[in-house]
């Protein structure tokens, strides 16, 4: 002792080891006996009443560490809400005072942050950010949150990983918008640059089993725990942060971006997808489809990211959904709310997993189907849907809709529309479970138009529509909730939604002239030429089998001619004959519109497979006076096509099924060139088929404009294509006509 005076250095005293273990967990320096016991006597309380007692006694002796303790009690205490909750005065047995208490203990909080933001440590900022998050706080802590979140910028830098998870958190909870508070800027950045660049190959260094929940690797520090992880995922899907930028946060005239951090822990997961218990698994894939696709579950919804943030977040979705297997989730024994929240994220951002992914969700659901609670079941129906029946067994989608059947009555309006519109995409008919929906519409508090927003009066219109289940008494009210609402605002209902009602009361025959002259009366001239094609077809034969024509409403149907007239290169082939017929059925008479469809036009489909088989021959023109541009364009990649829909007449169109088996065709060098048909055809080809195809013949029955046929005679086949009475066999007319058997145009048109 005498040495260490001498050179003057005097060893300090420990604190007791309660101090020692509360300034470790609070920070703030040096605390007076007196604060120490305060922060002992708080620790030890389990009900918010005892909190806020000693909060009456003493908070003009708090420092920083015990307002700390005193909100992270009150934060995990049981009776919080009640005593505490904004309503929590007006409710017999709770005291007011309470209520006064709390706000004693936000005030004096907040003037110890700003007395000198530049001394008040990262944990405390983090605890307390945690702590008015967990508590939902909202505007009542505005003095606090703004002064932690002042303070907080000037030490983001020094947030280790548990701080910057929790204090992301909590700004989720509390709601500051990401686009305006410099806190969740801060905190993003710091995320973005502290989150650990995990080995990703099995040849790297190895996870140490000692790091335990820190998910340690020898050889690397890493301080993120799987939780930390998944939290910022959840707080990010939270705040609904733009995450559309994939450079880093930058501020634009949109607000921030957080592309940058996005990206780290999209790829932390993927690194660590092995570490993640289930409810960490549940909660990042949900944030994911969320950040990624949006919460749009209609036609259409959600937001599109671009190319290197997509494949990102996919990488990681698809690590998780590799590991869900009937066995991984037996093992784990999951519970309704996991189950629910995978389903639906697998579903919405589109994770292949593995080959079992959706069986085994769908299992697990029908297990857990008895105590799932309406918002589960309708996000389970919601992805049976979005995975499709052929993935979805119909055993496990039947336990679904019987147990949301029995639970109806319980569901809020948009589950209701939900679960609907889960089975009529589904096209499966549960009569107990649209019954049941039904009657728990009926039972809304009237008017209908205050219980049914207008997305969910188009739902439930269509879903009923689509399954042809024929409720009288329902669309009645459906139709008195649509007319309230566009009394209140003729732009309340966007043009689809529309479409969907008055096409739903046409399926079904229901024809309810207040609902029809209201549906009229907000297509106006702005309204009408917002429409698609498929708005605009729907909307001419539905408005035909309600009895609607030119001579009752000559300017709407002239204003629906005008904008088909203006949109016909938006048209696919099926549309636009739908579109004709019932143009016509409304008495419509466009002159240009005639003279346009009735004009010849020259397509180009491309076949890049093609030239592989063939040489210098990797296309196929296609001549037709009815316009079959496909996507707005005249050259087709035919690869890229997809499934479409509509009605008769096909000869005088090009149908998509004529593009998926055109393509096919174009991709097998042999008779055998798939795996699956040379299975189905073995034996069957003879001695020529190492010869490809040449020598063979074909026949293409309902061929319409023979895009297939034109395809197979580029491969060498004899082909004959059938429609109705007539039929071409190709090689030779190619011959009358001068082409050679590569076969490279064709003009006719099959009536």
């Amino acid at each position: 002792m005498k040495v260490a005076l001498a050179c003057g250095i005097a060893k300090r005293r420990k604190p007791p080891c309660a101090e020692r273990k509360l300034t470790s967990i609070f920070g703030g320096g040096r605390m007076s006996g007196r604060q120490v016991q305060l922060n002992q006597e708080l620790a030890r309380k389990t009900l918010a009443a005892d909190v806020l007692a000693i909060v009456r006694d003493s908070v003009d002796e708090f420092n920083l560490v015990n307002c700390g303790t005193a909100l992270q009690r009150l934060a995990k205490c049981p009776d919080t809400h009640r005593h505490l909750s904004p309503t929590a005065s007006t409710l017999p047995g709770v005291p007011r005072v309470l209520q006064e208490q709390f706000a004693r203990l936000l005030d004096a909080a907040a003037a110890l942050v700003r007395k000198d933001p530049r001394h008040v440590e990262s944990r405390q900022l983090a605890s307390m950010m945690w702590a008015c998050g967990k508590l939902e706080l909202g505007n009542r802590a505005a003095d606090l949150v703004k002064g932690i979140e002042a303070a907080a910028v000037m030490h983001a830098s020094k947030f280790n990983p548990q701080e910057l998870a929790n204090a992301v958190w909590g700004a989720a909870k509390l709601g500051l918008d990401p686009s305006r508070s410099e806190l969740v800027h801060a905190i993003a950045d710091a995320i973005a640059v502290s989150l650990p660049k995990a080995p990703a190959a099995p040849s790297g260094p190895r996870r140490d089993p000692k790091g335990g929940g820190q998910g340690g690797w020898r050889g690397v520090r890493v301080e993120w725990t799987s939780q930390g992880v998944s939290n910022v995922a959840m707080s990010l899907a939270k705040l609904d942060a733009d995450v559309t930028h994939g450079e880093g946060v930058s501020t634009t005239g949109d607000g921030f971006k957080y592309g940058k951090v996005f990206g780290e822990v999209c790829s932390a997961v993927t690194a660590r997808a092995d570490d993640f218990n289930p409810q960490e698994v549940a909660n990042i894939l949900h944030a994911l489809a969320k950040l990624t696709a949006g919460d749009g579950e209609g036609d259409g919804g959600g937001r599109t990211v671009p190319g290197p943030v997509e494949r990102t977040a996919r990488e990681a979705a698809e690590a998780l959904a590799s590991r869900i297997t009937i066995r991984w989730i037996e093992a784990q024994r999951l519970e309704p709310q996991h189950v629910a929240n995978m389903s639906w994220a697998c579903a919405k951002i589109g994770a292949a997993g593995g080959d079992d992914l959706a069986g085994a969700l769908a299992k697990a659901a029908a297990n857990l189907a008895p105590r799932m609670n309406t918002q589960e079941l309708s996000m389970v129906a919601w992805s049976a849907a979005a995975f499709g029946s052929g993935r979805w067994p119909a055993d496990c989608a039947e336990t679904v809709a019987r147990a949301f059947g029995d639970r109806a009555n319980d569901a809020t309006p948009r589950q209701l529309a939900k679960a609907s519109m889960a089975y009529a995409k589904l096209g499966t008919l549960h009569p107990k479970l649209m019954d049941a929906v039904a009657d728990a519409v009926l039972a809304l508090e009237q008017p209908f138009a205050a219980s049914l927003n207008p997305q969910d009066v188009a739902n439930l219109a269509w879903s009923f529509s689509k399954l042809g289940c024929k409720k009288k008494r329902l669309f009645d009210a459906l139709s008195a909730a649509f007319v309230a609402h566009l009394r209140d605002d003729d732009d309340s209902f966007s043009s689809q939604q529309l479409t969907m009602i008055v096409c739903a009361f046409g399926l079904l025959g229901f024809k309810d002239d207040s609902m029809l002259n209201a549906a009229m009366g907000a297509m106006s001239k702005e309204r009408v030429a917002e429409f698609n094609p498929r708005d605009l077809t729907n909307t001419a034969w539905a408005l035909a089998a309600l009895g609607v024509n030119a001579e009752a409403k000559p300017k709407l149907v002239e204003r629906i001619g005008r904008t088909a007239r203006k949109r016909l290169d938006d048209f696919n082939s099926q549309e636009l004959l739908k579109f004709l017929g019932a143009f016509e059925r409304l008495g419509g008479s466009d002159v240009r519109l005639a003279q346009a469809v009735s004009k010849q036009r020259i397509l180009s489909y491309e076949f890049p497979a093609l030239s592989t088989h063939v040489p210098s021959s990797s296309s196929v023109k296609l001549s037709s006076k009815t316009p079959t541009s496909y996507q707005g364009t005249d050259r087709v990649r035919v690869d890229d096509s997809c499934g479409g829909w509509g009605r008769g007449n096909t000869g005088v169109a090009l149908w998509e099924g004529s593009f998926v088996l055109a393509e096919w065709l174009s991709r097998q060098g042999t008779p055998t060139g798939s795996v699956e048909m040379a299975e189905v055809m073995r034996g069957a080809w003879g001695p020529n088929e190492s010869g490809g195809w040449r020598g063979m013949t074909g026949v293409e029955l309902g061929a319409g404009l023979g895009l297939p046929s034109i395809v197979a005679s580029k491969l060498g086949l004899e082909m004959v294509a059938t429609d109705g009475a007539f039929y071409l066999r190709l090689p030779s007319l190619c011959s009358a006509l001068g082409f050679s058997r590569g076969f490279g145009f064709l003009d006719v048109a099959l009536r």
